[in-house]
């Protein structure tokens, strides 16, 4: 340069470049955190700058590389059966419901997880059967024909016990024998069925009926037609006997007791007595099966009584 007088003017400048910073850094949050970035509030993953300067007034650059790490919720289902236990973290569930349990990822977020339980119950299922004595019936292959308690196990599409109860009732059939008498030429009745004998002798018939149970069974009507002639006549007075039913020893008492005999309802002659008949007769019917029996005693002056009476033990 040159003065204004022509002489020459030299500046010399002394020139410092200052840098200018660019600073990288990074970071990393968990989903549902938040980070402070030079009053920013950062909770999404991506590339963040703020300017700054420095003594010298150049810019200063700091770039911020943020990760957000999520946080995970697992779910998962698990199925026991009544009576079970699920290990779930050292806790022992036996109820249904839902649980959580936390845990940590590498980064150090919450890991949750949630498990949805459900207990199926073990279903026992109790039933009954009637069936009728000399009938069967078929209990998953098992043919039953005594009376008690069966059970069976099944399993449910869950694979967990299903059990069935059965109570099964065999009802009796029964067959029962009746004796009874009539004078000849005198009707008889039994329900609808009634007859007039002509003749002295011993009838038989026979009816089907069903019991209350609903179960067949068979009436043996055992019809005596006696004389009337003043020989014989079966009637029950002068004879007691006690206690009816019975189930160990049976009393007869009468006077002038000369045989006492004892028939089945077979008309099966099962005891017999013929000396030192007392007024009260005791006799001993504790061997004798459970059921119908008739006892005739023949008295003083021909005449004979037969009376019936119930062997019954429980």
């Amino acid at each position: 340069m040159q003065t204004v007088n022509g002489c020459d003017s030299v500046v010399a400048l002394t020139l410092a470049v200052n840098p200018s910073f660019n600073t990288p850094i990074t970071a990393v949050i968990c989903e549902g955190d938040t980070l402070n970035f030079f009053g920013q509030s950062l909770t999404t993953s991506g590339t963040y700058t703020h300017n700054m300067q420095t003594v010298n007034g150049c810019d200063s650059i700091v770039t911020l590389t943020l990760t957000v790490t999520p946080v995970f919720s697992t779910p998962i289902t698990a199925i026991i059966c009544e009576g079970d236990t699920l290990n779930f973290f050292g806790q022992s569930l036996t109820t249904a419901g839902t649980y959580t349990h936390n845990l940590q990822t590498i980064n150090g977020c919450d890991s949750i997880v949630t498990l949805t339980l459900t207990v199926t119950p073990a279903f026992n299922t109790p039933i009954t059967v009637v069936i009728c004595d000399g009938d069967n019936f078929d209990f998953f292959g098992q043919s039953l024909t005594t009376a008690g308690t069966y059970t069976h196990n099944l399993q449910t599409v869950n694979g967990c016990d299903s059990v069935i109860s059965l109570t099964l009732t065999v009802n009796p059939t029964f067959e029962l024998s009746i004796f009874d008498t009539t004078i000849r030429e005198h009707e008889y009745v039994f329900g609808d069925f009634s007859i007039t004998p002509t003749d002295s002798g011993t009838y038989t018939y026979d009816f089907q009926y069903s019991s209350e149970e609903g179960c067949d069974s068979v009436i043996h009507l055992i019809l005596y037609v006696l004389f009337n002639d003043g020989v014989e006549i079966y009637d029950s007075r002068g004879v007691e006997i006690f206690p009816n039913p019975t189930s160990s020893i049976l009393n007869i008492k009468g006077e002038k007791m000369l045989k006492i005999w004892i028939h089945n309802a077979d008309g099966q002659l099962i005891f017999t007595k013929t000396d030192n008949i007392e007024d009260l007769q005791r006799v001993d019917v504790s061997q004798f099966a459970s059921g119908q029996y008739f006892v005739k005693v023949l008295l003083d002056g021909n005449r004979t009584v037969t009376r019936k009476f119930i062997v019954h033990r429980k």
